[in-house]
């Protein structure tokens, strides 16, 4: 790819989707004035030149070391993904697919770079006034590292003269760039036996799941999976009746803002389990409200 950004540079952006039904292909394409996208592509964005500018440096250096294929076969539910640079006399593209899947490595730096791009066209940047070149993590660390601390804490009193067996362990899973299938960054914190249940169903064990998702800026209250061509996925919305501890069977349920978390427990354990790690989900949930507030993690 040309060091500097090429006049007529156009991004673009293809996805085919494999599911249980007939496939469906969604393409989009990012440019400025300089240039027309397809007639054919159903959804075209022109940013300013600067903005475009500072999205192409990111993908030159994102993809510079290129990314590997391996040789395996997956699902056809994996569908295909195509990242193309074109520019006036040449192009370059990116490609993982049912036929050639990406190294797992690869994958994720890919995926990130995919659903950057596409983000670019879902919520039409240029009016924001977005740096495309910003980096920044998208996860709202200092409330992870007080729902670290605060979960911590609450375990050593909960796990004393507990078997192995019946002790629980915390496990935090993070996420900073999009998914495979277009999941905005995420955390989830994990408390629970060491061997995880089935959650087809709810668990008959001692399990806390708190989680929190980013969202579009200038979104509503509620975080949605879109395609970039604008179609949902699944949308998840605030509801403030749920601000407070809500009991159904044997679980405890509470949301606040892009978090939620929720409590299970058998009926030989949830007593101690609930009351030992509410409070402290308590604060987490509030932590985690407030940094997003005031930092704009949205």
């Amino acid at each position: 790819m040309p060091e500097s950004m090429p006049v007529g540079l156009i991004l673009d952006v293809e996805r085919t989707v494999i599911p249980d039904g007939s496939p469906y292909r969604e393409h989009g394409q990012l440019t400025d004035a300089s240039s027309q996208c397809d007639p054919n592509v159903p959804d075209c964005v022109r940013v300013s030149t600067d903005i475009l500018r500072a999205t192409y440096q990111r993908v030159r250096r994102d993809a510079a070391r290129g990314f590997r294929a391996r040789n395996v076969q997956v699902s056809p539910h994996y569908g295909f993904r195509t990242l193309t640079i074109r520019w006036p006399g040449g192009q370059c593209s990116f490609v993982d697919g049912v036929t050639d899947p990406l190294e797992e490595a690869d994958q994720a730096r890919f995926s990130d770079l995919f659903w950057f791009v596409a983000s670019m066209i879902t919520h039409r940047k240029e009016d924001a006034g977005a740096d495309a070149s910003s980096a920044a993590d998208p996860l709202p660390r200092t409330a992870i590292a007080v729902c670290n601390d605060e979960l911590k804490r609450a375990m050593g009193p909960y796990n004393l003269g507990k078997s192995v067996s019946d002790a629980v362990a915390l496990t935090t899973h993070e996420s900073k760039g999009f998914g495979h299938h277009g999941e905005p960054p995420s955390v989830y914190f994990v408390v629970g036996r060491e061997k995880p249940p089935i959650m087809d169903t709810p668990p008959n064990e001692p399990l806390l799941v708190v989680s929190w998702h980013w969202r579009a800026p200038g979104a509503g209250p509620c975080f949605t999976l879109k395609t970039f061509r604008g179609e949902t996925i699944g949308t998840h919305c605030e509801d403030p009746t749920l601000r407070e501890w809500t009991t159904s069977e044997d679980s405890l349920f509470r949301s606040e803002g892009q978090a939620s978390a929720i409590l299970w427990g058998g009926p030989a354990s949830k007593e101690q389990f609930f009351s030992t790690f509410k409070r402290p989900a308590d604060v987490c949930l509030k932590a985690l409200a407030e940094e997003t507030q005031h930092q704009g993690l949205h």
